[in-house]
């Protein structure tokens, strides 16, 4: 449900070896596609996904008590 990596170790490869693991578990499960969210602001998150073939498919908005949080949603295919 949340993939994070402690800040002293990005760009070691870890993020992106989960990420594979994570879509491997996916293809093998027979899903068509995986989805994800991440706060707009996540410059660094949303350039990982993009990375890893995700794209921006729409927006999700929500509150933890009176504080807006704004989405980016994305989608990755699986073929």
């Amino acid at each position: 449900d949340k993939l994070y990596v402690r800040k002293e170790f990005h760009g070691c490869g870890i993020a992106t070896a989960l990420m594979e693991h994570a879509v491997e578990q996916g293809f093998a499960c027979g899903y068509s596609s995986l989805w994800l969210a991440t706060n707009s602001y996540n410059k660094r998150a949303l350039r990982f996904y993009e990375k890893q073939g995700f794209t921006p498919v729409g927006t999700r908005i929500y509150y933890v008590g009176k504080t807006r949080n704004d989405d980016v949603v994305l989608e990755k295919p699986l073929i």
